[in-house]
Parts: structure tokens; sequence; C-alpha cells
């Protein structure tokens, strides 16, 4: 059983990261897990900040890695006990976004580009 959870939550965490993705498969749709790594007791920036506010901390922490078409993205993924359905076993709260660096604004702006492009393409 606990295998089975742990392979819904890996597709779940890959689901919400392609989801991410979408928006640069103008550029690239071949995007491949690199690896990801576990670290339980470690917070993520996010995490720790919204844990001095009152909420709770995650039970798991993981980086993904990605290959964007030859481009290394990391992921942050914080795991979250979840709310409780009545017929569920178990309910987990997935978190998952790209770190916020360099790759990502230079790939973001390709992407308004390439939008900018087609707009202008389309009017005239």
């Amino acid at each position: 059983m606990a295998l089975k959870i742990h392979n819904a939550v890996n597709e779940e965490t890959w689901n919400k990261i392609m989801k991410k993705e979408q928006k640069y498969f103008d550029i690239c749709k071949e995007q491949k897990l690199i690896k990801f790594v576990g670290y339980p007791t470690k917070l993520s920036i996010k995490a720790f900040m919204l844990t001095l506010i009152g909420y709770n901390k995650p039970f798991d922490r993981h980086e993904w890695y990605i290959d964007r078409c030859g481009n290394t993205i990391k992921y942050i993924i914080d795991y979250y006990d979840g709310k409780k359905e009545k017929n569920s076993a178990v309910s987990i709260y997935i978190d998952a976004r790209p770190q916020l660096n360099h790759q990502n604004a230079i790939d973001n702006v390709k992407i308004i580009y390439i939008k900018i492009c087609r707009f202008l393409n389309n009017l005239f």
C-alpha cells in the first residue's frame, strides 16, 4: 500500500511540474526528469515563511531536476498533509514550483517574445 501511495504522489508531482512547464512548450516539448532528492527536515524558504505566520510545516521536501531541452531546471516541492476525505486513506497537498533563478527568467522572456511575435503576425 505504501508503495502505491508513493508512486501516486510521484505521478501527481510530475503532473504538477508538467502543468507549470506547459507555458514553455513553445520553446521545448521534451522535458525529462534528471533526478530528484528528498530533504525531509529542510524547509524551503516559502515553507519557512508560511510557518512564521502559522501554517503547518510540510512533512517532506523534494528538489526535482528536469532537463528542458538542455537546460537544467530545479523544482522545489513541499508535501503537506492534505484535508482528509471520507473515503480516502491519505490526503496530500503538493506545492510544486520552479526555483526562482536566471534561467527561468530568460525562458519567460522568450515566451513573452514568442507571444508578442504571434500577436503581431496575426495583426498584419
